[in-house]
């Protein structure tokens, strides 16, 4: 028989053992789905596919202006990452890129009067372009470092054209014998040859020429980086990168060239007409490293003012730098009786010098931004509006032949690069999200 005391004391244990089971603590965590099975469910029903907001503050500013302490956007649940996106308006430019100039000169009846010499450069026109850049980011928790990648996409062309004033001779004012010549810059042996191939006495007039410039950016960057405090609203991101270029550009360069016996039988004549056309390539890739430091200065209500800074050093190699001439028209081999023949020239030139070398870069943007949480603070999204200055130093290698003197010159010397900075400045509006 056994002891009522342990009929009682089992009876107390069964219904302790139930009630700690279904009286057991359940916490509806909102970062987590609801659970709608639980048999014991003592907190109020979840809506099915919602979550609560969680509480969540920001982290508040540093009160010791002593230690770097680091700033970094934090959202509820974070996963840590971040995506950027920016839509670029620039304008590229490209220093010693003119196609040519036309000479003025102004020859006096009088021997007492002076000469008079103008002078007009013909240059291309500048224009804007849009582009994009991408980009995607990781937070680490040791103390708040930042791995970031971007990659850049960018294309321009402009073109111009330059004419001979018509006509290229007259009189001015009874006084001055005004005469007009156009030189162009971008030439090479086949129009020196065409000079060569008409009579010495003949007149090579260039009437005419037009211009195209195409370029390719494609910028890759690679980021390790740092916010941090250095004033209760003064922000420094330091970074260190490798940054990966590759730069293609194409100039197409036509001229009319006339070869005729005389200026006049020029303006007249159809005939003693070569089209001379010039392709140069030049094409480059370079790696190497890019340090910089992003300024940011916050006010109220989330808006901030932000100066962004970075250098860069390249090791570059131009892969390709080539330029070819097809010449072909009919270029007159008389004088007095001047007769004319079918004439054509190619020629292709590469720069045979050591392709490889070390070229600089420097990038600033100033502007605005805002930004502010989203959805229970689990997205924060931020804005920026800048303009933005970029050079590339040195980046122009064109191919140029020196010494030229006239369109009849025989001599000349090796082809150099022509030289000049590479420059892109314009408006760059960038989104950032952070989840």
């Amino acid at each position: 028989m056994k002891n009522p005391g342990e009929k009682i004391m089992k009876k107390f244990l069964t219904a302790l053992f139930i009630t700690s089971f279904c009286f057991a603590e359940y916490v509806c965590d909102p970062c987590n789905p609801c659970d709608e099975n639980d048999p014991c469910d003592g907190c109020s029903p979840c809506m099915p596919c919602e979550q609560p907001c969680p509480v969540f503050s920001p982290p508040p500013k540093p009160q010791d202006c002593g230690y770097a302490a680091p700033y970094l956007t934090q959202v509820a649940c974070s996963s840590k990452l971040f995506v950027t996106a920016s839509f670029l308006f620039w304008e590229a430019k490209q220093d010693n890129m003119e196609l040519g100039h036309i000479y003025t000169y102004s020859t006096p009846f009088d021997p007492a009067q002076p000469e008079k010499r103008d002078e007009k450069i013909q240059t291309l026109k500048w224009n804007y372009h849009p582009g994009f850049k991408v980009g995607a980011g990781f937070n680490f928790d040791c103390d708040r470092w930042q791995l970031y990648g971007e990659y850049t996409y960018y294309r321009a062309n402009t073109c111009g054209k330059m004419v001979l004033p018509d006509p290229p001779c007259s009189i001015q004012d009874n006084d001055y014998y005004k005469e007009n010549w156009l030189q162009p810059y971008w030439t090479n042996d086949c129009l020196s040859q065409v000079a060569l191939d008409s009579d010495e006495d003949n007149e090579v007039i260039v009437t005419s020429g037009n211009g195209k410039w195409n370029l390719q950016l494609d910028l890759g960057d690679l980021e390790l980086a740092r916010q941090f405090y250095v004033g209760k609203c003064l922000i420094f991101r330091a970074f260190s990168a490798l940054r990966y270029a590759s730069i293609k550009q194409t100039m197409k360069v036509s001229h009319q060239v006339n070869t005729s016996v005389s200026v006049f039988m020029a303006l007249f004549d159809p005939d003693g007409i070569v089209q001379y056309d010039i392709t140069h390539k030049l094409q480059s890739w370079g790696v190497g490293p890019r340090i910089g430091l992003d300024l940011l200065w916050e006010l109220s209500c989330g808006f901030r003012i932000f100066c962004d800074s970075s250098a860069s050093i390249l090791y570059t190699e131009y892969y390709k730098n080539t330029h070819s001439t097809n010449a072909e028209g009919t270029v007159y081999t008389g004088n007095l009786q001047p007769s004319s023949e079918s004439y054509n020239c190619t020629s292709t030139h590469c720069f045979d010098r050591d392709p490889c070398t070390l070229k600089s870069q420097a990038e600033i943007t100033l502007g605005f931004g805002w930004g502010g949480y989203l959805n229970c603070s689990r997205w924060y999204l931020d804005f920026e509006l800048g303009y933005t200055a970029n050079m590339f130093f040195d980046q122009n290698q064109f191919l140029q032949q020196l010494n030229q003197t006239s369109y009849g010159a025989t001599e000349y010397s090796n082809l150099v690069g022509r030289g000049g900075n590479l420059i892109f400045h314009g408006i760059t509006a960038t989104a950032k999200l952070d989840f």
